[in-house]
């Protein structure tokens, strides 16, 4: 898996806007300054290197080598102190219970669901707080292995498993053409509380 999306990250991803996600200012209300946040599925950096640089302690990890490198290029560049690791979130190397909160941004889609909710409760402190925004849905118009199509009660009954749902979930969908090809996204956002 690692290697797609070193090949999307080492060509430019169509994602890699070098802003972070509008749902920064949303996430950030739930925290105070310093609290240790892991940006889980992070990419190029762009949330981690946002929430570095309004005061909070982040730690930012992706499968992809490439990304990684990219984020810690930048967080160099821009003198922010930002950890950055290569991993995969199905199995974190984090101990129990080390981050305040979690932002798991359009990843869990590609992961084995039940793994990686388990391993971000696992990491989460108690009555912290997980942020996610997850692709329910991708189709594309000719088919293509890029698609994705996950039962919105098996993702709540995953939730459930390991937190109280605070908000959401939210569910909107939109379309929209990549490298890929044209293709359809039912996205869906809750915010979660460690039981």
């Amino acid at each position: 898996m690692d290697e797609r999306w070193d090949a999307e990250y080492s060509k430019g991803a169509h994602w890699e806007t070098g802003k972070p996600s509008s749902r920064m200012k949303h996430f950030v209300e739930y925290f105070q300054k310093n609290d240790l946040i892991l940006d889980a599925g992070c990419g190029a950096g762009n949330n981690s290197l946002y929430l570095a640089s309004v005061g909070f302690d982040v730690t930012g990890i992706d499968i992809s080598r490439v990304a990684i490198s990219k984020a810690d290029n930048e967080a160099r560049k821009r003198g922010l102190n930002v950890k950055f690791d290569v991993g995969d979130l199905n199995s974190l190397s984090y101990k129990d219970c080390s981050f305040d909160g979690i932002y798991c941004g359009y990843t869990l889609q590609h992961t084995v669901l039940a793994k990686s909710v388990r391993e971000l409760w696992r990491v989460l402190r108690t009555d912290g707080i997980a942020y996610i925004v997850l692709f329910q849905t991708i189709i594309y118009k000719d088919s293509t292995q890029f698609n994705v199509d996950l039962d919105e009660g098996v993702i709540l009954s995953t939730f459930s498993k390991y937190f109280r749902i605070l908000k959401g979930p939210i569910v909107d969908d939109y379309s929209e053409v990549d490298e890929h090809g044209e293709h359809y996204h039912k996205r869906m956002v809750a915010v979660l509380r460690k039981k």
